[in-house]
């Protein structure tokens, strides 16, 4: 398990609450605090909030982490679909009740088309590479319906 995994994992099913540090290519290692992946809809930015107002109709989640975003929108009754890589974070997110969780790779999986596309914290990263940002844009054009 990777230390990613590993730390939303233990956060979640353990009392076990030790730091993520994450090691980046443009300065030095940041602890990044793990219960952000938990937050509530009291805890959420301004910005987040604005954004889960503006979405509608059928809602993809790009790399939704521990589901924080898709669970309040499907709370709030909206027909909302959370794709997510990490195994685990998708167990968290079933564990949290979300009902549409699909644990795949946004380029591998065949997924349907929404009205829109939700890439919050860190979604745009989920492009890679700056080279990668055209494909990644294509991509994510193929996934929305006309008007989204």
């Amino acid at each position: 398990m990777n230390p990613y995994d590993q730390a939303l994992h233990d956060f979640y099913f353990t009392e076990d609450h030790q730091k993520l540090v994450l090691h980046n290519n443009y300065g030095d290692p940041e602890e990044m605090p793990i219960d952000v992946f938990f937050r509530e809809e009291t805890e959420l930015s301004d910005i987040d909030l604005i954004a889960l107002d503006f979405a509608d109709g059928a809602i993809l989640d790009l790399g939704a982490g521990t589901g924080v975003h898709s669970k309040i929108l499907q709370d709030r009754r909206h027909d909302i679909t959370a794709i997510e890589l990490s195994e685990k974070a998708c167990q968290i997110m079933r564990s949290r009740g979300l009902k549409n969780v699909v644990n795949d790779s946004i380029y591998s999986q065949s997924l349907k088309k929404y009205d829109t596309l939700l890439l919050l914290m860190n979604g745009f990263g989920l492009a890679g590479t700056v080279q990668n940002i055209p494909r990644f844009l294509a991509m994510l054009k193929s996934l929305l319906n006309e008007g989204g």
